[in-house]
């Protein structure tokens, strides 16, 4: 079954810009499962769960014109995918992209690595 949730703890103007200039120490610091993505000239963005029973379409809500979007999505947050939509400047039509978020993996060096 395939739902759509609409959910919009959109981060603070502080967050946006540490986001936008690519500085944010810990952008999964709100203590709740809140997806972000940063993609400039997309008409839209949504969490695809496929799985579990969370699944289904979350949009994300554009939280700034330079392209961040966000949105909360109930956790745990299991495996999820970005579908990116976008206008074709030369024939109009909308063409969407589903890619894995490189931010929903692990870190790959740890405190045991340091």
């Amino acid at each position: 079954m395939t739902r759509s949730r609409t959910h919009s703890p959109a981060p603070s103007d502080l967050d946006v810009h540490l986001l936008i200039e690519g500085s944010h120490r810990d952008p999964d610091s709100t203590g709740t499962v809140v997806v972000r993505a940063l993609r400039p000239g997309a008409d839209a963005v949504d969490v695809v769960v496929d799985d579990g029973p969370t699944a289904g379409r979350y949009p994300l809500a554009e939280v700034h014109a330079a392209g961040v979007f966000a949105a909360g999505v109930p956790g745990p947050l299991p495996r999820y995918r970005l579908a990116t939509r976008y206008t074709d400047g030369e024939t109009g039509e909308t063409v969407e992209v589903v890619a894995d978020d490189p931010y929903r993996f692990s870190p790959v060096l740890g405190p045991v690595d340091l």
